[in-house]
């Protein structure tokens, strides 16, 4: 291997790199790994938001396909973030939003212009990626992403 701060192509099979990656500042995955316990849609609350720091979060439902989780709101986070997210079961993924502009899920407002809850995207179990695509956007792609309603 080379030298630290060597800059050279290299070809491998194998990289381990430790610690927070960023390629070209436009793609960065760190090791912030947060376990969210979802609740009921109408219980859901600050302890079922994916935080602003994370990088892969599991999404575990309390009670069924009704549990709902929320992004970050997308102002928190620099553009290209990328949340890689496991549910475990079948769930719903809204957003928080910051109280001036809506915020969208593949392009479907899922809070109004007041920052308040308007709508949610149903998730299956499986592995989505969300991503920051606008100032108030989350493009989400994955396993099975149904329409926001």
């Amino acid at each position: 291997m080379s030298e630290s701060g060597c800059s050279r192509d290299v070809a491998c099979q194998n990289l381990e790199v430790m610690g927070a990656t960023s390629f070209n500042g436009g793609l960065s995955l760190g090791g912030n790994v947060q376990a969210v316990a979802v609740p009921a849609a109408d219980d859901a609350a600050e302890a079922s938001s994916i935080l602003s720091t994370t990088s892969i979060a599991t999404l575990t439902p309390a009670n069924g396909v009704n549990d709902r989780a929320y992004l970050p709101s997308p102002t928190l986070v620099e553009l290209g973030r990328v949340v890689v997210i496991v549910a475990t079961a079948a769930c719903e993924l809204s957003a928080e939003g910051d109280g001036v502009t809506a915020t969208t899920i593949n392009g479907t407002a899922v809070t109004n212009a007041a920052g308040e809850y308007a709508a949610e995207v149903a998730l299956a179990a499986g592995t989505y990626l969300a991503i920051k695509t606008g100032t108030n956007a989350w493009g989400l792609i994955g396993a099975v992403v149904a329409a926001a309603d």
